[in-house]
């Protein structure tokens, strides 16, 4: 008799509990189910990321004719993308409206749905890498934005991002590179290209140097398109000699010719 009345009790919480926060979709506010309404619900590609074929190095998508894994154009022509993961493609409609609603929205709560997809790739990667010292004692940096935008946000969503992810796989967190120069946003009408764009446009912060050297640095970034961020922070690290460097990307993008 007592376990039916706790039991009835615990069913009535549940019921109270549903009527006065009941779930709502974070894009649209719709009642979802899940990770968000019908309309705007994530895929849970996880730890499998990007449908393939996809760059074995920086996880672009490949031609058709091409397998799983092979180099991308210009990973084969020695472009110096450090090796990188995305959960996500950009063409995604969906994780594409995610992703916007956390950086141009007033979202910074997405952050941390959106930060444990990127932990299920981070995990995903680690259990099929053929080097499993570069994932030990992880250190999640992410590319930071200028003062300037962190001030018109209120929040830095790569630096959310690295804190969601660490906290998720047992890693660091530090914020170790900052942005000094402000530019106009990638791939903005009359920016200049996007390596130019970036080139010197991070700095390390002096008390980085001790805290990241001989440790595996892995940048978090929103979206990837080129990688001209995502080099240009490697570069910027580069004095603190880490043990290498790595990149966990929301979602990759295709580069417009």
């Amino acid at each position: 008799m007592g376990s039916l009345l706790g039991s009835l009790l615990v069913a009535l919480g549940r019921e109270l509990a549903d009527a006065l926060y009941p779930n709502l979709c974070p894009i649209c506010g719709a009642p979802a189910g899940g990770l968000g309404c019908d309309a705007h619900r994530l895929v849970g590609e996880g730890g499998g990321g990007p449908a393939p074929p996809r760059c074995r190095r920086c996880d672009a998508g490949l031609p058709g004719a091409l397998p799983h894994r092979a180099l991308c154009a210009r990973c084969r022509l020695g472009a110096g993308l450090p090796e990188m993961r995305a959960a996500f493609d950009y063409g995604d409609d969906v994780a594409r409206e995610w992703i916007l609603a956390l950086k141009h929205r007033f979202r910074p709560d997405l952050a941390e749905p959106l930060g444990s997809f990127l932990a299920e790739r981070w995990v995903g990667w680690r259990e099929e890498a053929s080097d499993p010292g570069a994932f030990e004692c992880p250190l999640f940096v992410g590319v930071p934005v200028h003062p300037l935008r962190r001030f018109e946000r209120g929040y830095d969503q790569a630096v959310l991002l690295a804190r969601a992810v660490a906290r998720r796989v047992g890693g660091g967190f530090r914020p170790a590179l900052r942005r000094t120069r402000w530019s106009a946003p990638q791939g903005a009408p009359g920016s200049v290209s996007r390596a130019a764009n970036v080139r010197g446009a991070f700095r390390l912060r002096p008390w980085a140097r001790e805290a990241l050297r001989g440790r595996w640095v892995w940048l978090v970034d929103d979206v990837v398109v080129s990688g001209a961020s995502v080099r240009a922070c490697r570069e910027a690290l580069r004095p603190a000699r880490p043990a290498g460097v790595r990149v966990l990307a929301l979602a990759r993008a295709t580069e417009k010719a």
